[in-house]
């Protein structure tokens, strides 16, 4: 019987976590980014602020852009990850752990990228799974 588990242990786990920890860094530091705008530019907050829809396409927008962002930067910088369908699952997995662990320290701001939950990790892993479609296998 084939046991579907059997290939984690050959994954490139700590290249995986590294990906992962550059993919929150960058999103983190244009979250940071956004925020110092948004409190230099009224207007630009009043925008953001002013209908309640557009917290919500946020709160689904983002982390979908943190998992095609994972996917860029683990294409452009990590070639010696195999983007497959399995190493995708743990990218996601390793992005859903460092989220975790940034969502521990109080003291990193964040403005766009907040919160951990279901919807954080299944929009990571729509934006992980929509931006690598050619290879999946």
């Amino acid at each position: 019987m084939h046991n579907p588990f059997r290939s984690l242990k050959y994954l490139p786990w700590p290249l995986l976590l590294l990906s992962a920890g550059l993919t929150v860094l960058v999103a983190t530091a244009i979250d940071i980014l956004l925020r110092v705008a948004v409190s230099m530019l009224p207007v630009l907050a009043g925008l953001l602020l002013s209908s309640p829809l557009i917290p919500m396409i946020l709160t689904i927008a983002v982390p979908f852009g943190v998992g095609a962002l994972a996917i860029f930067l683990t294409r452009q910088f990590f070639h010696q990850i195999p983007l497959r369908a399995d190493t995708i699952w743990a990218l996601v997995g390793c992005v859903s752990l460092i989220l975790l662990g940034k969502n521990w320290l109080p003291m990193i701001p964040a403005l766009f990228l907040r919160g951990f939950g279901l919807t954080t990790i299944l929009m990571v892993a729509v934006g992980c799974f929509t931006a690598s479609r050619r290879y999946w296998r």
